[in-house]
């Protein structure tokens, strides 16, 4: 397997849970074949956070909700100006609706930039070398 395959399968088989109060849990688990004749490997990893955004995903609807929610920017403009706002006003009152799921990193992304981190775990495990993974 190549790292980028071995992100993808983390960030498909990642999850976060609540762990107490501030703390959450990152956790995978992948299988990953060995080198030679061995049987595949498998491996749980985890990261324990005090992040929010590591469950919620990062909160920036100025980058994940460009358009408020509608597909265009002209579905955009009339809308502002049927509320009688600017776009800029209308955008700024929607990307500070923490309320918003729109607002936020996508899960799929989130777990990408989590895998990241798990994977740097993976690397830090003595098997991490009788796995093959390649550049």
């Amino acid at each position: 397997m190549t790292k980028p395959e071995v992100l993808r399968l983390i960030a498909d088989n990642a999850y976060v849970n609540f762990a107490g109060h501030g703390t959450w849990e990152i956790k995978a688990t992948v299988v990953i074949p060995r080198t030679g004749d061995e049987d595949d490997e498998v491996i749980t990893i985890k990261e324990i956070t005090h992040n929010e955004e590591d469950k919620t995903g990062i909160f920036d609807g100025s980058k994940y909700n460009t358009f408020c929610g509608f597909n265009s920017w002209r579905e955009l403009k009339i809308r502002a100006a049927e509320d009688g706002l600017t776009v800029a006003q209308f955008q700024d009152n929607v990307w500070e609706d923490t309320a918003n799921d729109d607002n936020y990193e996508p899960a799929n992304l989130r777990n990408l930039r989590l895998a990241e981190r798990l994977y740097e775990h993976l690397e830090n495990k003595d098997i991490f070398y009788e796995l093959d993974i390649e550049d």
